[in-house]
């Protein structure tokens, strides 16, 4: 498996291991990598760092991954600008053990993951005119 000309898609891309995973594909020559993160500030200055070195391969979107129109919004964008994606990394998570929030950490934790997974398959299928692709959970529960 090479990131040599892959095009990747990373949830919670901003920061943590997101930020990591960002930083090695491009070294290992990823065509594009888009970060997907819903810390808006953090996430443009750290793009702007990556393009320096990197320049025109990584992506800033804004993505709540528990709203399903964003993230619907966010993944057609990715198409958009780059006609494929051959990487998911579902990264991107939150750890709230209070009772009053624990639906917001299943819709980030686990429905943000199942929509990507599932758009991603779709687009990836090689029966449905896809090139086929890698999609990777990452799970901290």
């Amino acid at each position: 498996w090479e990131a040599q000309d892959k095009v990747f898609l990373i949830t919670g891309g901003a920061s943590g291991l997101g930020a990591e995973y960002v930083k090695i594909f491009l070294q290992l020559g990823a065509k594009s990598v888009a970060v997907l993160d819903i810390a808006e500030a953090a996430s443009k200055t750290f793009v702007a760092s990556l393009n320096e070195k990197f320049p025109g391969k990584a992506v800033f979107i804004k993505c709540d991954v528990s709203k399903e129109d964003v993230i619907k919004t966010a993944f057609q964008q990715v198409l958009d600008e780059n006609k494929q994606i051959d990487v998911i990394i579902n990264n991107a998570g939150v750890v709230n053990d209070s009772l009053d929030q624990w639906r917001t950490a299943s819709e980030v934790n686990w429905q943000g993951v199942v929509s990507f997974t599932l758009k991603g398959m779709e687009h990836m299928r090689k029966d449905k005119g896809g090139t086929g692709g890698t999609i990777i959970n990452i799970s901290s529960i």
